[in-house]
């Protein structure tokens, strides 16, 4: 089990964070109290932490629900998201891309591409606009864990 330190770093506090939610040590909805025992920190420390997570998680589920798709469908959308706004800012200002690694490494672009079609078609179906899903899913994949 990882210990939350008052670092003041948000971004150590976050995949602690995130860590436990997928663990499932932690459910969004959990008593501050309960969380922190579960998660091993003091409630101050965890309070931080909701704060700078809360808006990322809720947008993050929502998108999630809407879609319909399960964590590993959603994840793979989002690694397709960032490679369409790397291409399109290649595009506009010249810079080169960041060289995917990782998982997004071993995620084909075929695939890629049928994913984030998919996917974004089924939330333009349900009423979402084009600019309110690329500003959700821009949001989430700056502050994904």
């Amino acid at each position: 089990m990882h210990t939350v330190r008052a670092t003041g770093r948000g971004d150590v506090m976050a995949r602690t964070l995130g860590q436990a939610l997928r663990e499932r040590r932690i459910r969004l909805g959990d008593t501050q109290e309960s969380a922190a025992e579960k998660i091993g920190c003091d409630i101050a420390t965890l309070g931080r932490w909701e704060r700078h997570r809360a808006r990322v998680l809720s947008c993050r589920e929502t998108l999630r629900t809407y879609l319909g798709c399960s964590r590993r469908a959603f994840e793979e959308l989002l690694v397709a998201q960032a490679a369409a706004v790397e291409r399109h800012d290649y595009r506009r200002t010249g810079r080169r891309p960041r060289t995917p690694r990782g998982r997004s490494a071993s995620i084909g672009s075929a695939t890629r591409g049928e994913v984030a079609v998919l996917d974004l078609d089924g939330l333009r179906a349900r009423g979402w606009t084009c600019g309110q899903v690329t500003r959700a899913l821009l949001d989430i994949d700056r502050e994904t864990v």
